[in-house]
């Protein structure tokens, strides 16, 4: 039974993967509210109810994320340079990275317009796709 498992996961393995897209992932690229590392929180807007902009149809609601929490503490290659001492000697300072985002995805929106009718205007680099450390 192990032998048959082991198999069928190492075939898994050597298949190819494509990139999700940002309605493939979902909500699972989001982490809970109690974790404190770097990671992608949720942020969902309304656009009808949230900002009064009735003119977008679609999509209504959108999930931007936005990135919170806890880097540790790497200097790395770092440590070595004098910015290190200016740094650490002052009063509770220290070097830490950032919680950012790593990657970003373009926004679609599908606009009506009273004189012009329906178009789709793209908003780029506007959703943030996962979290990192920097």
């Amino acid at each position: 039974v192990f032998m048959n498992e082991a198999i069928s996961t190492a075939q898994i393995d050597t298949q190819r993967s494509k990139r999700l897209t940002v309605d493939q992932i979902g909500n699972t690229r989001f982490c809970s509210n109690l974790s404190t590392s770097c990671c992608l929180r949720n942020m969902t807007l309304d656009f009808h109810q949230d900002l009064g902009f009735e003119f977008v149809k679609k999509p209504r609601t959108i999930n931007f994320g936005y990135c919170k929490g806890l880097c540790p503490l790497s200097y790395g290659r770092f440590l070595e340079t004098p910015q290190v001492y200016l740094y650490t000697n002052k009063k509770n300072k220290t070097i830490t990275p950032c919680c950012t985002a790593g990657g970003y995805a373009d926004l679609h929106l599908l606009l009506y317009e009273p004189i012009d009718g329906k178009y789709l205007y793209t908003l780029e680099n506007t959703i943030a796709l996962n979290c990192k450390c920097k």
